[in-house]
């Protein structure tokens, strides 16, 4: 069990352990979040129905089942204003320093200009976007800020040239993110965020992007397994397996979907047995077993 605002390991803080205590764990919250995603899916059924068949209310004696969309104009209506309110025009962003001397005012102008060009050339507005379409349907949004450095081909030479370099905002579906509902606040809770992603990009990471440290060790067992999981039956699988990531009907399904599901754990671990405290970490696990990563966070925050 887990503290309000710490992860409190029932097993040892090092090996493989680690990785099935956080993926236990993050099924543990999922299930308390349960009734909340139940009613985001009603909201979400009830947006876009189009007649009551797809709704809870199909049990009506009525024969004619057409609804009005008054739901779907409330949810236009409330998207358009959203965004309208944080983008009024084109300068909606004004930078603000501590000091007001006019002698700095260049400097100021520089760092908007910066930003502005930043958030055109990284989608910065369309992933807004979809983050007010998750606060409009569901209460919440969450995003977080990595960096990128994209790189393409001349079509011309054939060089590789930098398309995008800088920071990047990435949305996390509601649905993706679980926390200690007994934590003090947001903040404080520990979170685990979950990721799918396709072996390609997972070996992409591992080999093409330094940044994420994920071993390389971990990646070649993750292969190991899918070499070997993959020859055998479908019945063979699923009787000797039990890990089913959501969105999947069986471990032979995930293990030959080309998937690889993460699981991201973001906060402080505590290991009661040796009193070990890991202040603001992040441990990304795979498969719910493998440990890619182990480290403290990089932000300058924490």
């Amino acid at each position: 069990m887990s503290g309000a605002d710490t992860f409190d390991l029932q097993n040892n803080i090092s090996g493989d352990q680690l990785a099935y205590d956080i993926a236990s764990q993050y099924d543990e919250w999922a299930g308390l979040a349960y009734e909340a995603r139940k009613q985001w899916a009603d909201v979400r059924n009830y947006v876009y129905a189009t007649d009551t068949s797809h709704t809870e209310n199909n049990l009506n004696p009525w024969s004619n089942s057409t609804i009005r969309p008054k739901l779907a104009n409330i949810y236009d209506n409330l998207t358009v204003n959203y965004q309208y309110a944080l983008f009024p025009n084109d300068d909606w962003l004004t930078f603000v320093g501590h000091d007001e001397d006019s002698s700095l005012a260049v400097k100021r102008k520089i760092v908007e200009d910066y930003l502005k060009t930043k958030h055109q050339l990284s989608d910065f507005y369309e992933v807004t976007k979809e983050l007010i379409n998750d606060w409009v349907l569901t209460g919440n949004c969450f995003c977080s800020v990595s960096y990128s450095n994209n790189q393409t081909s001349d079509p011309l030479t054939g060089e590789d040239v930098v398309a995008y370099t800088g920071p990047v905002i990435n949305r996390i579906s509601p649905y993706d993110i679980v926390f200690n509902p007994r934590a003090t606040n947001f903040e404080n809770s520990p979170k685990i965020i979950r990721i799918l992603k396709t072996e390609g990009e997972l070996f992409n990471d591992v080999n093409e992007s330094p940044e994420t440290n994920y071993a390389a060790d971990a990646l070649a067992l993750i292969q190991r397994d899918r070499g070997v999981i993959k020859s055998l039956p479908e019945d063979d699988i699923n009787k000797s397996m039990s890990f089913i990531p959501d969105g999947f009907s069986s471990p032979s399904q995930y293990y030959n979907s080309g998937c690889v599901e993460l699981l991201e754990f973001y906060g402080d671990i505590y290991d009661p047995e040796t009193g070990e405290m890991l202040k603001n970490y992040v441990v990304t696990i795979a498969d719910g077993r493998y440990i890619l990563r182990k480290q403290p966070l990089s932000t300058w925050s924490g």
